[in-house]
């Protein structure tokens, strides 16, 4: 969904922020500083879907402090500082998840990164990739590789989201992959405030609301991504 969100962060944890646009996409919910808390509603026309965003601090690094879903399953692993089902069933959606992995960035720059992930989903076996749609975004302060993939498994179709982001000498990795026929038109939405719900030291990492400078599509020949 490509919609564009009006909220406005307040200071006050008890203040409602609210889009006064009536025909555009509206999200309505409070903020704890940077970050979401408690009941957030997001509505586009007639359609609505409410949910509860909680804030957790990371245990293996005491600066990070990141927004997730209540309706998430969390499953403890070395491997991410957050990996989770997208919901409480982990039976049924194993095969869809969020996570976010802090990657050291040894030299790498973020278009090499994106190199390396997208070699990973070419050669995944188990896998077939359909196609991808991914962009270089230049903000004020900072860049990110954003973008999405699709495939299939078992004849059952999925969307993975991605955003890579580059801070000093990490490099963080952001997924968020649901069943096409279990999607909602707000799920880009909500992998967005999941990336931008992301702080170190109570500043946010990226904030993908704000103004895009210069968007550049990351394209790929040969399983090499085009140098831009």
């Amino acid at each position: 969904m490509e919609s564009k969100t009006t909220d406005k962060k307040s200071n006050s944890k008890d203040e409602k922020e609210v889009s006064n646009s009536i025909n555009e996409f509206i999200a309505e919910g409070k903020y704890e500083g940077e970050l979401k808390i408690g009941k957030w509603t997001y509505s586009l026309g007639d359609t609505m879907l409410s949910v509860t965003w909680e804030v957790l601090n990371s245990i293996d690094d005491k600066t990070l402090k990141f927004n997730v879903l209540k309706e998430w399953e969390e499953v403890k692993t070395e491997k991410a500082l957050y990996y989770a089902y997208l919901n409480k069933n982990a039976e049924i959606s194993s095969l869809e998840y969020c996570t976010i992995i802090k990657n050291e960035a040894k030299g790498l720059s973020l278009k090499e990164y994106m190199s390396l992930s997208y070699e990973s989903f070419y050669n995944d076996t188990s896998e077939i990739l359909l196609g991808h749609n991914i962009q270089l975004l230049e903000f004020q302060n900072n860049k990110a590789i954003l973008g999405k993939y699709e495939t299939e498994i078992d004849q059952r179709k999925y969307t993975t989201y991605i955003c890579y982001i580059k801070d000093l000498h990490s490099i963080y990795d952001f997924s968020y992959k649901v069943e096409n026929r279990n999607m909602s038109i707000f799920e880009k939405t909500v992998f967005g405030d999941f990336v931008s719900g992301f702080t170190i030291r109570n500043n946010s990492l990226i904030s993908l609301n704000d103004q895009v400078l210069q968007a550049r599509p990351v394209i790929f020949h040969d399983k090499q991504q085009q140098k831009i």
